[in-house]
């Protein structure tokens, strides 16, 4: 279940000029219009490798990133979007704001290491 409007306002919009650094944390497979639903329009279009990309801060210093790769065209289908970031707790917020599954890259690692902080399983059944 994503968050409620009331702990949106812990995240910030990054807009093209302030892109954080970061790199790919996993995959999230859902459609372009599910992610226009949660995440509103994106805040960058046609960007260096990508089409869309959407970039949130958090209060506790985590980036996420959501963006297709090396794409044409916009995917609007069920499509496996990365999420990037500066930590690996990306993913656990990308999650935590959208309520959608996430597959990591390294799944140990994030069990042993980032799950903890998670109430909710945050991986595909």
């Amino acid at each position: 279940m994503p968050l409620t409007d009331t702990k949106l306002h812990a995240l910030a919009v990054l807009g093209k000029a302030s892109q954080p650094s970061g790199c790919l944390k996993g995959y999230c497979h859902t459609t372009y219009d599910n992610l226009v639903a949660l995440l509103g329009e994106p805040h960058v279009h046609h960007g260096d490798k990508t089409t869309v990309e959407w970039a949130f801060r958090c209060n506790d210093g985590t980036n996420f990133q959501v963006y297709d790769w090396k794409e044409c065209a916009t995917p609007k289908g069920t499509y496996e979007w990365r999420i990037g970031g500066n930590n690996g707790f990306a993913l656990v917020a990308f999650h935590r704001f959208t309520g959608l599954p996430v597959t990591p890259l390294e799944l140990e690692t994030y069990k042993t290491h980032y799950v903890a902080a998670s109430t909710t399983s945050i991986f595909p059944q």
